[in-house]
């Protein structure tokens, strides 16, 4: 029988990060992926620690839901104040369903000071980009990693660590 994983927000792209991960780190084991959507995107300066307990409170909401799942997985941008510019990270945890807990983050960078802006006015990240380097389709494409590297680090692959590493911490709570 498949173990049921759900991914509680994200498109197609984290969708692919996390059946990638999951073939990798649990090759033995047989999934079905749920992309669930279940919370609302929001561009917010916030802790690292405070974001994880926003992201627990996805888990318990998503697994009140999905009873029958085996995996939660919740990944999200995170921005944090440092030093007066705006950090920004990938973050991803993952639990299973008896709460063991994996967390793990993207390499972070500093913000440039005009997207900056525009999310301490409240625009969205995405938005934010697409205005100040004129261009279109971040969230679908390389990400804003991969515009700010030129293609040298994509944002498939920005998810991608964080997201095994997560998970290979998750099940070996076990």
């Amino acid at each position: 029988m498949k173990e049921k994983v759900i991914l509680i927000k994200g498109g197609d792209l984290k969708l692919r990060v996390v059946k990638r991960a999951f073939a990798e780190i649990l090759p033995e084991r047989d999934f079905e992926f749920v992309s669930a959507n279940l919370v609302k995107s929001e561009t917010q300066i916030i802790p690292k620690k405070e974001c994880i307990d926003v992201m627990k409170r996805g888990v318990a909401m998503a697994s009140d839901r999905y009873p029958d799942a085996s995996f939660f997985v919740y990944m999200r941008g995170r921005f944090d104040d440092v030093d007066g510019e705006i950090e920004e990270s990938a973050l991803v945890l993952i639990a299973d369903k008896d709460n063991n807990i994996g967390v793990s983050q993207a390499a972070s960078f500093i913000l440039p000071d005009d997207v900056a802006k525009m999310i301490r006015d409240g625009v969205s990240f995405s938005s934010a980009v697409e205005v100040c380097f004129n261009v279109k389709g971040v969230k679908e494409g390389s990400g804003f990693v991969g515009i700010l590297t030129n293609k040298a680090v994509v944002k498939e692959e920005q998810y991608f660590q964080p997201t095994a590493i997560a998970l290979a911490s998750c099940v070996s709570k076990k």
